[in-house]
């Protein structure tokens, strides 16, 4: 599930971007790359919320932008006619794992989380925007092996993408 698709859509003055490759110890602690820690705000005080995603990798929210999402959603819970909506954030919440940073620049992931994702020795850590994606690298090779591997063809798509987002936001 898209947590974007329950309301939870912002600016964001911090932006992750790129991808790491880090080895997962046998206690399920990764290293939480430099750049991306540098990226997070203050206000997420060194710890994420981290959650199953419908494209088979975990996303990790720094606990500003989960604030957010947890406003949204306290409204949603409290709608008695949208009982989809709250059984799909009783699922994600039931799932949720909070990691905070430790001195050495780890965060610990939960072992049903890295079942989920079908983690085990080494974890691909991704920027999205105002999240971060931890992949299995063999499922995240999968992933982009459907959009194919020429950048002009990909850039060309995303510009449609925009365009089409631009008509439905202006009409």
């Amino acid at each position: 599930m898209d947590l974007r698709s329950l309301g939870v859509v912002q600016d964001r003055e911090h932006s992750f971007v790129g991808s790491f490759r880090h080895v997962v110890d046998a206690q399920g602690r990764v290293q939480f790359p430099r750049t991306l820690r540098r990226a997070m705000s203050p206000d997420a005080q060194d710890t994420l919320i981290i959650t199953e995603d419908p494209d088979g990798c975990l996303t990790a929210y720094p606990l500003n932008e989960w604030a957010e999402i947890r406003d949204v959603w306290r409204d949603a819970v409290n709608d008695p006619k949208a009982r989809r909506v709250r059984n799909m954030i009783r699922r994600v919440l039931a799932q949720a794992a909070e990691a905070r940073i430790d001195g050495q620049g780890r965060i610990s992931l939960p072992s049903h989380l890295l079942t989920a994702a079908g983690i085990s020795d080494d974890a691909l850590i991704v920027g999205a925007f105002d999240r971060i994606e931890l992949w299995n690298p063999e499922r995240f090779d999968e992933a982009m092996d459907e959009v194919g591997g020429a950048v002009e063809t990909s850039a060309s798509n995303l510009m449609v993408v925009r365009s089409s987002q631009q008509a439905a936001s202006d009409g």
